[in-house]
């Protein structure tokens, strides 16, 4: 190996072990953080590295987390109500609601 090949491939892995320190430090930006276990699985992908996947559509969240609690797919008319609701705050609402209500 010629030198100059070699000093290119020594900045090169100086830049990759740059990059992999500094890959599980940082924040993962756009993802709120709203109760414990948001921190907890946040926190572990930053320490690891680990880039969350895109935030999926409205529709595909709605069959997934639907199918996931209940073992069935939602019904056409909660679909159409679903996915007209504008609300931020829709998917927790939806989540919520997917769950049987406690006895008091």
């Amino acid at each position: 190996m010629s030198r100059s090949s070699a000093a290119m491939s020594a900045v090169a892995l100086a830049a990759a072990v740059s990059v992999a320190a500094h890959a599980g430090s940082a924040k993962l930006e756009g993802h709120d953080r709203n109760n414990l276990v948001d921190e907890h699985i946040f926190g572990a992908m930053e320490r690891d590295g680990v880039r969350p996947a895109p935030l999926s559509s409205d529709a595909e969240f709605l069959r997934r987390v639907t199918l996931d609690l209940t073992g069935r797919l939602p019904e056409v008319e909660v679909v159409r109500a679903f996915l007209a609701d504008e609300d931020p705050a829709k998917r927790d609402r939806l989540v919520d609601s997917l769950f049987p209500a406690l006895p008091t």
